[in-house]
């Protein structure tokens, strides 16, 4: 495995392996499910993935959220979720 790791936006032929990751990582499909919900939604989000070898190792997404409790907050950006492999070490 290489020492170096290679990050850029994912891209739609990222999609099958970053929904692997995540299964894998979490153990289930509620991450990946996660995942193509926001990638559907109509709010901008930035999507990167760790490639090593040219495969998807690592995964992080930042999407718009609102919390809402006693008042809406609207917060900016919120990162959910972002994992990687155990095999994916520099």
């Amino acid at each position: 495995m290489s020492r170096f790791l290679e990050f850029r936006e994912e891209n739609d032929a990222d999609f099958d392996a970053v929904a692997s990751l995540h299964d894998t990582a979490f153990g289930g499909g509620m991450e990946s499910r996660i995942v193509t919900r926001i990638r559907q939604g109509h709010r901008p989000y930035l999507s990167y993935v760790a490639l090593s070898d040219s495969r998807v190792c690592g995964h992080a997404l930042f999407s718009e959220v609102d919390v809402i409790g006693r008042r809406l907050l609207r917060l900016h950006w919120g990162r959910w979720p972002c994992c990687r492999r155990a095999s994916c070490r520099v």
